[in-house]
């Protein structure tokens, strides 16, 4: 069962109690969705095992109450009396039809009482159970609800498990599914027809599964019983027990010699021979009682919790995988296009880094050398264009030119706005004179000139720019 996956790094049902958040889940280990968010259905339970110190059942164990409870005796050279039980309404279904988060808690309690002689035949010394009362609870606590399937954005990981379904609309409810919610079928000394229940709890499962009618401790339909009363003697292997490959630690694991996994009738005599049945009789109660002290804390204690969430997980697969009910929920993906992403050393990136520096450096001497200097206009406009053709009126005068690539007039020209006069009040030109200076007056356009200029109702005052003032030529300067 183990022996091809054990030398594997993936996670077997030998170690599921020591897996971090194990949860089930029906698509497969590694998928990606890559540039999409996909959300699906997950379970995960927890088991507990613990001594019940005070060996009392709850009070609805009996046959009156709702509780799923079995009782199974035996009374010959040795006795035992098992007590199964599920306390609680096993009448109804603990799951709701709902895609936010459900937490349940279901609770197995085993009382076993063995006493007599096991050792009534010096051949079979190894089967039945140590004399003594044993009591236990197993505790399973199950959560369901939609996760976040891994793709680019969360790390292509699972997402945890989520209260509520960002998106309920889109993903259908966990109807309620069962196999079995059509068939009739009595307990053996349970309280009600409990097989009926249409998605029952998974410990309920497991119990009916390992006690319930049909399982191998009812002994009247084991394969081993068949055989008994058969008077075939086939000395080999008859089936699988169930339960005990999951208490093993490893594939060589073996603990229990009578069911190492396999179900013999090594031990039984020919049926025929009235003096021999009897003695089959003691044979199958006693590994009926051995199986049953399998799950007492004298042999398995650590690996008990682990076999039950290893059980809860096979039984939730066959459940949410095989049933005639079914439902579809439509998983998307979308990987996306490979693209090359570019590789350079770092001695490239510095070398490149270095570059972009002395770029932005530049670029910075640039901006605070311009925003240092006067301009002698606020804004590129119109009025400023034909004050520039004004200034050159002399040598481009407004006359037709279909060949502008031949006009050489403005070749000579300087494109820049300079100080054209040496006395007190500067005079802007084209070229030739000195660079502007902030503080220093040039001859401007008086206020009301430029206020019938703009088509302004009120004068704007001095015209501004940067530091600089303009003045009006002849009578006084402007500032």
């Amino acid at each position: 069962m183990y022996s091809s996956v054990e030398t594997k790094s993936q996670n077997t049902l030998i170690d599921m109690s020591t897996i971090t958040d194990p949860f089930w889940a029906e698509l497969l280990s590694g998928i990606n969705t890559g540039l999409l968010q996909q959300f699906a259905p997950r379970v995960n339970s927890t088991a507990t095992w613990e001594e019940n110190s005070a060996a009392v059942l709850p009070d609805d164990c009996n046959e009156a109450s709702d509780a799923f409870y079995l009782r199974y005796e035996y009374d010959d050279v040795f006795q035992y009396s098992v007590e199964i039980c599920l306390p609680g309404n096993m009448s109804q279904s603990p799951w709701r039809n709902q895609n936010s988060r459900q937490d349940i808690t279901e609770e197995l309690y085993l009382k076993m009482n063995f006493s007599g002689n096991y050792d009534y035949s010096g051949w079979i010394s190894h089967q039945g159970a140590q004399p003594g009362t044993y009591s236990n609870k197993l505790t399973l606590r199950t959560t369901t609800g939609y996760f976040e399937l891994p793709n680019y954005m969360n790390g292509q990981v699972p997402g945890p498990l989520l209260d509520e379904l960002p998106s309920a609309s889109s993903l259908p409810s966990l109807r309620a599914r069962d196999l079995d919610n059509n068939t009739e079928w009595t307990t053996l000394n349970a309280t009600g027809n409990i097989r009926n229940v249409a998605n029952k709890g998974r410990l309920l499962n497991i119990a009916m599964a390992l006690f319930g009618e049909g399982s191998f401790v009812d002994i009247q339909r084991t394969s081993l019983a068949a055989y008994a009363t058969s008077g075939i003697l086939y000395g080999g292997c008859i089936s699988l027990v169930p339960f005990i490959s999951l208490l093993k630690s490893s594939f060589q694991d073996i603990f229990a010699e009578d069911f190492n996994p396999c179900l013999s009738d090594f031990y039984l005599s020919d049926a025929r021979n009235p003096d021999k049945s009897q003695d089959n009789d003691l044979t199958l109660h006693a590994l009926v009682a051995s199986y049953f002290y399998l799950v007492t804390d004298n042999v398995r204690p650590k690996r008990v919790p682990n076999a039950f969430s290893s059980a809860d997980f096979l039984a939730t697969d066959v459940f949410m995988t095989n049933n005639i009910h079914s439902q579809n929920i439509s998983v998307q993906y979308a990987m996306g296009a490979d693209i090359s992403i570019p590789h350079i050393s770092r001695a490239g990136i510095i070398f490149v880094s270095a570059l972009l520096a002395i770029d932005l450096a530049c670029l910075l001497g640039l901006a605070l050398y311009s925003a240092s200097i006067p301009r002698w206009t606020g804004t590129l406009d119109s009025l400023a264009m034909m004050r520039i053709g004004a200034s050159i009126a002399d040598t481009t005068p407004l006359k037709a030119a279909r060949h502008v690539k031949r006009v050489k007039a403005l070749d000579g020209r300087p494109g820049w706005v300079v100080d054209g006069a040496g006395g007190e009040v500067g005079e802007l030109c084209l070229g030739g004179g000195r660079a502007l200076r902030g503080g220093r007056r040039y001859e401007c356009y008086d206020s009301e000139v430029v206020a019938e200029a703009t088509g302004r109702r009120k004068a704007t005052g001095l015209v501004r720019s940067g530091v600089y003032a303009l003045a009006t030529r002849g009578e006084e300067s402007c500032s």
